[in-house]
């Protein structure tokens, strides 16, 4: 038994030393996420400015809808 126990110790700590904290986790998933935020604003950023332009965007903020239809006479 006691030789079970020599043996286990160590596998156990070595088990337990690779798992992140929260606070590694937590900082892993936020930059994630920024970096997504990031694309995705960019992106958006980009497709405004070929809306505006190819003249299908409003110019005026405080419009209801800033995508005109094209297809309405």
């Amino acid at each position: 038994m006691r030789r079970f126990l020599v043996l286990c110790c160590p596998m156990l700590l070595v088990a337990c030393g690779s798992d992140q904290s929260f606070d590694e986790r937590y900082n892993e998933q936020a930059q994630s996420i920024d970096t997504t935020a990031s694309n995705i604003q960019e992106e958006l950023s980009r497709q405004m400015n070929a809306s505006a332009q190819a003249g299908r965007l409003r110019t005026d903020p405080n419009a209801p809808d800033t995508m005109v239809n094209q297809a309405q006479p």
